[in-house]
């Protein structure tokens, strides 16, 4: 009975690790072992001293880490005041404006740096301002030069994760109730030194959660640095990519790879530990969830001022690139057209892309609905092994699950295709191998997700079914999956919004023959810089990851209404 315990303990383990070991662990260090060898196959430590002693490759180190710590302590003080306002003032407006803050999470980030350009481009809206302004007040103020520049990265950095931040320290600030908030504006305090005397203290672990998670997604970044910076203003990951692509120096690559994952993984371990901490100290259960008292003239003109700089920072990007599909010229000055949706949607822009437009939405969603399922799948498993009984060593293995949020997708893709030229089964130029490396980089997230919705299904309903006599699999039908419904099409919609705007590993996998959106979109930008034609591409892919987006939330709002995923 003694030895079957570790078996029957660490064998479902054991039956995910494996092969996902394969597909992930594998292809990274194929690509990390590069670092080590020298061109006739020899050790050598010359690469890694090469990323300590190269001045670009210190700079590049140096630039990543900086902007991304910076990207992340903006991004969240900026969503810490919303939060706030949503959870304890947001009544009416909470549910349209968690809506709309995720819009902007599923889509793909190629979509709003194509918003980014028109926005702060050169002859951009921003600079039209500055323009207008300067005749009111006659004198001439400065143009705003952001695009191809650090900057710009940053500000880009700061749009796309504003969502999430507000989102993830929402979560926790809703569970405080307004108790403590209402006793200390009953002793005089103010609504900003409530903030920071009462509220503060009890977010120091959402905060650093969010913190660690921003600062991972800055880090591997690489469409949005590759478009808004260039390969001027290179990140780690887009440097892994230009030394991979531009230069065929897998050594060099595998030098700067070593870095990014030691820096990946120490960000994404501690995102995984303080989202353990960050339990509510104080729950709704003791504070009924309601509003405090109303804001004073003073705090109504501030969470004005806010909500129209937020909405700016939300809707801003989207805006923007309709605007520009609808353009004839980049910025301010063109007239209403409808050329860049004709010229799209032609067959002039086949050469271009290396496919029909109508194709590359195709293989996106086929890509996106497969790679989709294989994630659930996998998700599902690994929730409910995480959420099972607890044994010496299971966080270690918990985390070891769910460290592949923070690995390189370009050095992902690159080891896949290094796999398959080395293992017995050759995936190159092939489809499957692009629906494997979304799979992997979507299913940590589904995970997460799905393990939030399981442990959220009531234990006494559970053990009421188990008592009743309904084993394992009849729980399962009968109670999680119900309860479950719509935590599992939230982590649908996620996974399938990673798929379609995923950029990086494509580039590196996809056949010659299969265009997907986000290839097609960079190719419009890079080909002939045509960026009346990309921002019109950039709609399409707009309404393609809105409409489902939509489509999923009207049905969770269905299954609601008919009291699927409730237990009361």
């Amino acid at each position: 009975m003694m030895k079957d315990g570790p078996l029957k303990r660490y064998g479902p383990y054991l039956v995910l690790l494996l092969p996902l070991s394969l597909l992930m662990a594998y292809p990274i260090f194929l690509v990390i072992k590069e670092a080590f060898l020298d061109g006739s196959g020899g050790l050598t430590v010359e690469h890694i001293r090469w990323v300590v002693t190269d001045d670009r490759a210190r700079g590049v180190i140096t630039f990543t880490v900086l902007q991304a710590l910076a990207s992340a302590v903006i991004t969240v003080v900026l969503a810490a005041p919303g939060a706030y306002l949503l959870a304890l003032h947001g009544k009416r407006s909470k549910q349209f404006v968690l809506a709309l803050s995720t819009i902007p999470f599923v889509l793909p980030p190629l979509v709003l740096a194509m918003g980014f350009i028109p926005l702060f481009g050169n002859t951009g809206y921003l600079n039209g301002i500055m323009d207008a302004l300067s005749e009111i007040t006659g004198t001439q103020l400065p143009h705003l030069g952001l695009l191809y520049t650090r900057w710009g990265i940053l500000l880009a950095h700061i749009f796309l994760n504003f969502p999430l931040a507000l989102r993830l320290l929402y979560q926790r600030m809703a569970t405080l109730g307004p108790g403590p908030a209402r006793a200390s504006r009953s002793l005089g305090a103010g609504p900003i030194r409530t903030f920071i005397k009462v509220i503060l203290p009890e977010l120091w672990m959402p905060i650093a959660a969010a913190l660690s998670l921003v600062f991972t997604f800055c880090l591997l970044s690489f469409g949005v640095v590759l478009v808004i910076g260039g390969l001027e203003n290179a990140t780690l990951e887009v440097e892994i990519y230009r030394q991979m692509v531009g230069h065929f120096d897998g050594h060099s690559a595998g030098a700067l790879l070593l870095v990014e994952l030691l820096l990946s993984m120490g960000s994404t371990l501690l995102f995984l530990a303080a989202s353990r901490k960050a339990h509510p100290a104080v729950t709704s259960e003791v504070y009924p969830i309601g509003q405090v008292s109303p804001l004073t003239w003073k705090g109504r003109l501030l969470s004005g001022v806010y909500a129209v700089v937020i909405s700016l920072i939300i809707l801003g990007p989207m805006v923007s690139v309709v605007i520009g599909s609808l353009s004839s010229g980049l910025g301010t000055g063109g007239d209403l057209t409808l050329s860049w949706f004709g010229k799209v949607l032609s067959r002039e822009s086949d050469p271009i892309l290396g496919a029909t437009p109508f194709g590359s939405v195709v293989n996106s969603l086929a890509i996106g609905i497969i790679s989709t399922i294989c994630a659930l799948v996998i998700g599902s498993a690994m929730a409910a092994l995480l959420d099972s009984e607890r044994f010496r060593g299971k966080g270690a293995v918990d985390a070891l699950l769910l460290l592949p949020i923070g690995v390189s997708t370009v050095s992902l893709g690159f080891g896949l295709i290094s796999a398959s030229v080395a293992g017995p089964i050759d995936l190159r130029g092939s489809w499957p191998i692009v629906v494997i490396v979304h799979t992997l980089i979507s299913y940590p997230l589904a995970a997460m997700v799905l393990l939030s919705a399981r442990r959220a299904v009531p234990l006494n309903l559970v053990r009421a079914a188990r008592l009743l006599g309904d084993r394992g699999p009849e729980v399962t039908l009968n109670i999680r999956l119900p309860l479950m419904a719509p935590g599992i099409l939230t982590a649908a919609v996620l996974c399938f919004a990673i798929s379609i705007g995923e950029m990086g590993a494509t580039m590196m996998v996809a056949p010659s023959g299969l265009t997907t959106m986000p290839l097609a979109l960079y190719r419009f930008i890079s080909g002939g810089r045509d960026f009346g034609a990309a921002s019109a591409y950039a709609v399409i892919m707009l309404l393609v990851t809105v409409g489902s987006f939509l489509v999923v939330q009207w049905t969770v709002g269905l299954l609601k209404g008919s009291g699927v995923g409730r237990s009361d």
